[in-house]
């Protein structure tokens, strides 16, 4: 097998970016979906099959927080904050665990 190419992104859902290169660890690229959206109300994870103009989305990691670029729209910086709790959301009929 040859790796032709390597991308990644910090935000699930959203457009992959290319990189030079990239650390593995046990759980995969490290790096790769820090991040997701959540619904609160709902209490799930934003999927692409439900906003597939997330797909359209560049995010990257910043030493201070996060850049998102949506087509058309004016970028976005935000800062990075510590967690205040723990949400358990549903993602694809699972309970899955995430700091917020």
């Amino acid at each position: 097998m040859d790796v032709v190419s390597l991308g990644l992104s910090p935000m699930k859902g959203t457009r992959h970016l290319a990189v030079p290169s990239l650390s593995l660890d046990r759980y995969g690229p490290v790096g790769d979906r820090e991040f997701c959206l959540v619904d609160p109300e709902r209490r799930g994870v934003i999927r692409t099959v439900q906003h597939p103009e997330l797909v359209g989305a560049d995010v990257s990691r910043l030493p201070e927080g996060l850049r998102v670029q949506l087509p058309g729209q004016s970028a976005l910086t935000m800062g990075a904050a510590e967690p205040r709790g723990f949400l358990d959301v549903e993602y694809w009929g699972a309970a899955s665990g995430w700091s917020c």
